[in-house]
């Protein structure tokens, strides 16, 4: 476990304390990672990376929870705490692998799943790996507008045909759009989603 420690607690939040000798430490953060994670990493049926945060896990502090995922299975290979989500949460986890275990994390496993967080993407982006987005958070961030469940529903589909079959439907009712405004609003949305 490898702590971030500061010896007066200026940054106004409510913090653990480590105490070391007879001085006391204020706790901004740590990493663990599993003895068993650069095993897992190695496997070959890795097929990639879940990040993502919770505030709930640790009293006053938000915690990310790296998990490989092999065969549709999860696997937690450590976490890192922090008073913040910020891009050094994650970042501080893959420099931690490499000091550890003499490899980067994102040399054996390329494909990272996540919500689309700015602290994840610029994360996932500076080690290089492709992003894919959560389904469940990517159609939660579609929100309440005018096409938020058509779009949901395209994204959702689970073969080619009830995509055609939806598409074909949509497309009708789209094309009879006539305020430039709610046009605007399709083209965005479609584009979000990759459609």
């Amino acid at each position: 476990m490898f702590f971030h420690l500061k010896e007066n607690n200026d940054t106004k939040k409510k913090l653990d304390t480590f105490k070391i000798g007879q001085n006391k430490y204020y706790i901004l953060g740590a990493t663990y990672i599993s003895p068993y994670a650069s095993g897992l990493v190695l496997n070959p049926k890795v097929k990639g990376l879940m990040l993502d945060t919770t505030w709930h896990a640790l009293q006053n502090y938000v915690i990310s929870i790296p998990t490989l995922l092999i065969q549709n299975v999860g696997m937690p290979i450590g976490f890192t705490f922090a008073l913040t989500e910020n891009e050094k949460i994650y970042d501080d986890f893959f420099v931690r692998f490499e000091n550890i275990f003499g490899f980067k994390l994102t040399s054996r496993v390329h494909i990272c799943e996540s919500d689309q967080g700015t602290a994840l993407l610029a994360s996932v982006e500076k080690h290089g790996m492709v992003h894919l987005s959560c389904l469940r958070h990517l159609i939660v961030s579609l929100k309440t507008n005018t096409f938020s469940e058509q779009v949901s529903e395209l994204i959702k589909c689970q073969c080619t045909k009830d995509f055609e079959t939806l598409v074909a439907n949509y497309s009708q009712s789209w094309a009879s759009l006539r305020d430039e405004n709610q046009k605007a609003e399709l083209e965005n949305i479609l584009e979000k989603v990759g459609l």
